[in-house]
């Protein structure tokens, strides 16, 4: 009976098989499951034109963005370009429903035709970073002639320039201020030299001023009323003093090994340096005096500063009165042990008769050689030195690998009794009788 029932059990199940086998030929294979569903960044218009504004206008655009997906939309952040910035901006959008990305512009300082963009950054997977754009025209409320005026003179004299303003517009302008940089040592007069048209901007600036450096930039912010706006443009200024009497190189350097080939070779061509001196307009002019400093500084952990006897010496070489002469600088001294490797720092002052440039500083740099000294012996270490043994050898385990580069051991190893006297061979074993 048992057997009739296991014969019957394996039949059913063939059966079951084939009908699944059937059907599978039949219909195929199951469907996949569904994808996660995902957000889809979509923007209709992503590249607005403005048209044509005035320079100073602040332009601001809200584009739409759509979710076109089935999760929500996240906007992490919004990275725009110079001039540009996001006011505001939906930071999740649902599926099905739109949002707003709102980029400002500011226009100031931009004239012709401008482009900026933005990148949104979401968590589309197909538009991560989805970039959108502005373009369009600026013209500016006046011009300026010319549009990149400069100071230029010489140290210690009056520089002056003039800029004319004139209207770029169909409407009367009238120039409300100017005004520079905080620190600014530039003074300007306005003066109105056509009604609403036309205006001339007069700029002056005291060239016995030390604190102006001698290239540097200014600028000034212009207030222009035109109807009911009042516009803020800008002008740079660029400012350049000439030295009555200028000096190249600005400074010297004297290696190591220059001094130490030389001292070696004494027949050699001796180091030394050239300083040329030229004046405006090849003005003639004297050299009064050379002065030589030096300063060593010392190994103490404070590093003062000590005088010494400058190892450099100073000549004039030319006639300063054609507008152009060399002042010789070499060194005197070869070896200074007490510098020890250290820089010692001079400075060369060329004293003129010009009251515009009554003094030229030069600052000089020499690096001494260092004298090679043989390193102390110490007893036990060296290529022949004798081998000590360790003093606590690593144990080798049964079945372990070889060490073969033990680690030394941080524990002092603890004190071993001295081993027994090993009995002789006599003892240990009698002869046999």
């Amino acid at each position: 009976m048992l057997p009739k029932i296991v014969c019957a059990g394996f039949i059913c199940a063939a059966s079951v098989l084939l009908a699944q086998a059937a059907a599978l030929d039949e219909y195929g294979p199951p469907p996949p499951p569904p994808a996660p569903p995902i957000p889809k960044l979509v923007c209709q218009q992503a590249d607005f034109n403005w048209g044509e504004v005035l320079e100073g206008d602040v332009l601001e655009h809200a584009f739409e963005i759509l979710n076109q997906g089935g999760a929500p939309l996240l906007i992490s952040e919004v990275k725009t370009t110079c001039g540009c910035t996001s006011s505001k901006f939906d930071r999740e959008i649902a599926p099905g429903s739109a949002g707003v990305v709102v980029i400002q512009l500011r226009t100031r300082g931009y004239t012709g035709s401008v482009k900026k963009t933005a990148q949104i950054i979401s968590n589309d997977p197909a538009a991560k970073q989805y970039t959108v754009s502005l373009n369009g025209a600026i013209r500016s409320v006046v011009r300026f002639d010319p549009d990149k005026p400069a100071l230029e003179g010489l140290r210690g004299e009056p520089l002056a320039t003039t800029v004319k303003i004139v209207r770029n517009v169909a409407d009367d302008i009238k120039i409300v201020s100017v005004k520079g940089m905080p620190a600014s040592r530039v003074t300007h007069e306005l003066v109105e030299t056509k009604p609403g048209e036309e205006f001339e901007l007069k700029l002056s600036l005291d060239g016995s001023e030390k604190t102006v450096a001698t290239s540097s930039y200014d600028r000034l912010t212009v207030l222009v009323k035109c109807g009911e706006k009042t516009i803020e443009t800008g002008l740079s200024l660029r400012i350049k003093l000439a030295d009555t009497i200028t000096a190249m190189p600005t400074y010297i350097t004297f290696r190591a090994y220059e001094l130490e080939s030389y001292q070696k070779n004494p027949a050699s061509i001796k180091p030394a340096r050239e300083v040329i001196l030229k004046s405006w307009g090849s003005k003639p002019f004297n050299i009064t005096a050379l002065q030589l400093k030096a300063r060593r500084f010392t190994a103490t952990p404070t590093a003062q500063a000590q005088e010494i006897e400058p190892p450099i010496a100073a000549a004039i070489e030319g006639d300063c009165a054609t507008g152009e002469c060399k002042v010789r600088v070499e060194p005197v001294t070869f070896q200074d042990e007490e510098s020890m490797g250290r820089p010692v720092r001079c400075e060369l002052t060329i004293t003129t008769d010009d009251p515009a440039t009554p003094q030229i500083v030069i600052p000089v740099t020499v690096y001494f050689p260092v004298k090679n000294q043989p390193a102390a012996a110490v007893p036990g270490v060296g290529p022949f030195a004798p081998r000590v043994p360790a003093a606590n050898p690593p144990v080798q385990q049964p079945g372990a690998p070889p060490v073969l580069f033990p680690r030394p051991s941080t524990t002092a190893a603890p004190p071993q009794a001295p081993a027994a006297p090993r009995p002789s061979t006599t003892a240990a074993s009698p002869r046999a009788k």
